[in-house]
């Protein structure tokens, strides 16, 4: 690996990400301020999308640039189609003031697709109800209204509802900043990008081992982990905080940036995580120590999409829900061959009722 393009946060988000973290920045001797936000480990601006064209196996044209005004100016955000009229994104990138409630103004979506280009304005924005303008913490999530359906050639996309995120490959597509892991991201937002990565723990498992306060602590349930992998021990940070972990994808791994925010991590072709926020270290285990800049080493962190399934369904078609079999009776799925089918568990892990 030796470049990394971010796919996890906007480069709008980037002034509120860095202001509502500082606080958590300087309390921990040794990360970087966090922030909300793909940088490759190849060359630089690598990792374009084409409509139309599979990137990594999925079709990737259903993941829209957002363009948002809110009360305190405008961002670039990234979203994911879930059905005609529904994206899923980040709460963060609406909350711009970070006090838990939408500033949202007026917005559109872009969709790149094979048949051309098409900007639909949004006409509403719900943030979830436990998000308190705390991305660290959790509950970093909402849904976005489109004022007309979407292209019929965009994808809607399932969401993923197992609980077995942890070691799972999924590919991560956002719109945000670009650039190589040994520089961060220099490049600006507006490109979508794609690339891999693995989850390799829990958020609030990563919080158990790393202070963020006064920030956090970060609530069960809502986020997944990973870091962003060089190819050498050096950046490997996951494995310095005692989880197990791998020296990531070479070319192929990224980590998210700003402009990323809402994109999408996608397991199985289905949205698995939405992009939050990350943050970098003081020391040498990160390509650029001492600032959060998407670069080798530093740790990313996803809402879990799984645990907000109840709270999306109303959101979601119809015919993409349906019971599955206790898994006890299951038979299990080879990677890859569940497609876009969405499908509601009977019973819940206890991080889905934490979450709700």
């Amino acid at each position: 690996m030796q470049r990394v393009i971010q796919s996890g946060r906007f480069l709008t988000c980037l002034v509120f990400l860095f202001a509502a973290s500082t606080k958590a920045a300087d309390a921990s001797p040794i990360i970087a301020p966090p922030r909300a936000h793909v940088v490759t480990s190849d060359a630089a601006g690598t990792h374009i999308t084409t409509p139309g064209v599979d990137a990594f196996g999925l079709n990737v044209d259903g993941v829209a640039r957002l363009s948002i005004t809110t009360t305190d100016g405008s961002f670039l955000c990234s979203s994911s189609l879930i059905n005609d009229t529904y994206l899923l994104s980040a709460a963060h990138c609406f909350d711009t003031n970070g006090d838990g409630v939408s500033d949202f103004l007026s917005g559109t979506a872009t969709f790149h697709t094979a048949t051309g280009t098409t900007t639909i304005d949004l006409t509403a924005v719900t943030i979830h109800s436990g998000y308190t303008g705390d991305f660290v913490a959790g509950h970093d999530i909402a849904v976005l209204t489109l004022d007309a359906a979407a292209p019929g050639d965009a994808p809607r996309y399932g969401i993923y509802m197992d609980t077995d995120e942890i070691g799972k490959t999924g590919v991560k597509v956002g719109y945000g900043r670009t650039g190589h892991g040994s520089t961060g991201d220099v490049d600006p937002a507006g490109t979508k990008r794609a690339g891999l990565q693995e989850y390799d723990a829990t958020g609030e498992d990563v919080g158990d081992v790393v202070s963020y306060s006064p920030s956090g602590p970060i609530i069960a349930g809502t986020q997944l982990a990973y870091d962003f992998d060089s190819g050498l021990s050096a950046n490997d940070a996951m494995t310095v905080l005692g989880f197990t972990s791998d020296l990531g994808f070479g070319d192929d791994e990224v980590a998210a940036a700003p402009g990323d925010s809402g994109g999408a991590t996608f397991i199985d072709g289905l949205v698995a995580g939405v992009t939050s926020w990350g943050h970098g270290w003081l020391s040498s285990l990160d390509a650029t120590p001492g600032v959060t800049d998407s670069s080798w080493g530093e740790l990313n962190f996803d809402t879990r999409v799984s645990s907000y399934a109840d709270w999306l369904e109303p959101y979601l078609p119809d015919e993409n829900i349906e019971a599955v079999p206790e898994p006890t009776s299951m038979t299990l799925i080879g990677l890859g061959s569940i497609g876009l089918l969405v499908v509601r568990r009977r019973r819940r892990q206890q991080a889905v009722d934490q979450a709700a």
